[in-house]
């Protein structure tokens, strides 16, 4: 009689980086798959496409059971070439008919440049991600709830490269050598906030008095400094993306796409622009 093979309780996890959104998901999913008696195999990307097959490859010789991935475009076929259980999360794939579980990175931005444009504020600056859908999306919602209020979008005070500490205190160094810098600026994440605080306490620009900044992820370090910034729901976006990808392993149906409502949560980092 044909025997039923080991199965290996492993599950792939795929993430570009340990920033701490990555840090605190692939941890509340960890947390989640325990109680299954589920383990992870963990791959960081670093954004490569090298890396990223690596790491597909060595999860399949793993026997992994199943992926959750934040895949790029370039690998789109080896994804589509994979027959086991895969849920993307955080980014997506057009044209590949794999199940995601995503933030409303729109919404998210838009509520956040809307407060900004509540307190008075109408010269803003947006300090985005890189090429993936989250940074994509911010920078719609960004760029809609201007135009809600017919406030044009200055080009030399939106600028995306990473999510990263050091992008923010960089980028920050460009705006504030802008002849009209900004009175407020909305970071596509709490790394980047927290760059471009650090060069604002470096050089004695005080926030929010002269300069009002607002994040995005709500970052566990987030409330120590007092950010204001948007809660994508880190343990929410966990328990669906582990929830999806049981009923996959399992056999069950799963929805096709999850999106994460974000939720406001304001600190003191962002007020009135200054008389």
């Amino acid at each position: 009689a044909p025997t039923c093979p080991v199965r290996s309780r492993l599950v792939g996890l795929i993430v570009p980086d340990p920033d701490s959104f990555f840090y605190d998901s692939v941890a509340a999913l960890e947390y989640r798959m325990a109680m299954f008696d589920y383990s992870p195999v963990i791959h960081y990307s670093r954004r490569s496409l090298l890396r990223e097959e690596s790491a597909i490859n060595s999860m399949l010789q793993r026997n992994v059971e199943g992926i959750i991935a934040v895949p790029s475009r370039e690998c789109a076929a080896i994804y589509a070439k994979l027959k086991l259980p895969l849920i993307f999360f955080d980014n997506l794939i057009e044209g590949l008919n794999i199940p995601y579980v995503i933030n409303d990175d729109f919404q998210a931005a838009f509520s956040a440049v809307e407060h900004l444009i509540s307190l008075g504020h109408r010269h803003i600056a947006h300090l985005g991600g890189n090429d993936v859908h989250s940074s994509f999306q911010r920078l719609a919602g960004y760029r809609a709830a201007m135009d809600r209020h017919h406030l044009p979008v200055d080009p030399t005070l939106v600028i995306s490269r990473e999510y990263s500490r050091e992008w923010g205190y960089t980028a920050a160094q460009t705006l504030f050598q802008q002849p009209t810098p900004p009175t407020a600026i909305f970071c596509g994440n709490d790394s980047i906030a927290s760059g471009l605080l650090r060069y604002l306490l470096t050089y004695d620009i005080p926030c929010p008095q002269k300069v009002s900044v607002i994040g995005c992820c709500n970052a566990p370090f987030s409330e120590d400094i007092g950010l204001s910034t948007v809660d994508q729901q880190t343990s929410k976006l966990a328990e669906c993306l582990w929830n999806s990808l049981y009923a996959a392993m399992t056999g069950k149906p799963l929805p096709p796409a999850i999106i994460i409502p974000a939720r406001l949560i304001l600190r003191r980092t962002t007020a009135a622009p200054a008389q």
